[in-house]
């Protein structure tokens, strides 16, 4: 598997930890190593994935295990969201493949300042007719 390299369009996120551990995520998550994609998490972080409720450290590595096997993420850019409601916040965009689908996607991430991740959250980007018909291809 091909390292990930964000393009980002602030040169000092360019560097930084942040930016590292969000592709340390990326890259874990497409060799399937979802124990480390765990281990990237703060003991109290969470992922908050599409259709389904938070999942909190101690059950990510199963509940990807389960849900992620035939995924491959491809993000392309990381911005830091000043003007969100969680300053500081950094997005990704890129898109999810499976065998049967490609979806565009974001991933919303908020670090700790140890560079942890506290909470991710996950967005298909699609119409919402096609995320329905999504939703149950998936279930």
């Amino acid at each position: 598997m091909s390292k990930v390299v964000l393009a980002s369009n602030l040169p000092d996120l360019a560097d930084s930890k942040i930016l590292l551990r969000i592709e340390s995520y990326f890259e874990a998550f497409n060799r399937g190593d979802f124990a480390s994609v765990a281990g990237l998490f703060a003991a109290t972080g969470c992922l908050q994935p599409p259709f389904e409720p938070p999942v909190e450290r101690d059950r990510l590595a199963s509940f990807l295990q389960e849900q992620g096997l035939e995924m491959i993420l491809e993000p392309t850019e990381a911005l830091l969201t000043e003007a969100s409601e969680h300053p500081g916040e950094v997005m990704v965009t890129g898109s999810v493949r499976t065998p049967w689908f490609r979806v565009n996607a974001a991933w919303y991430f908020r670090l700790n300042g140890e560079a942890e991740i506290d909470y991710l959250r996950v967005k298909l980007l699609a119409a919402p007719a096609d995320l329905l018909q999504l939703r149950e291809t998936l279930r």
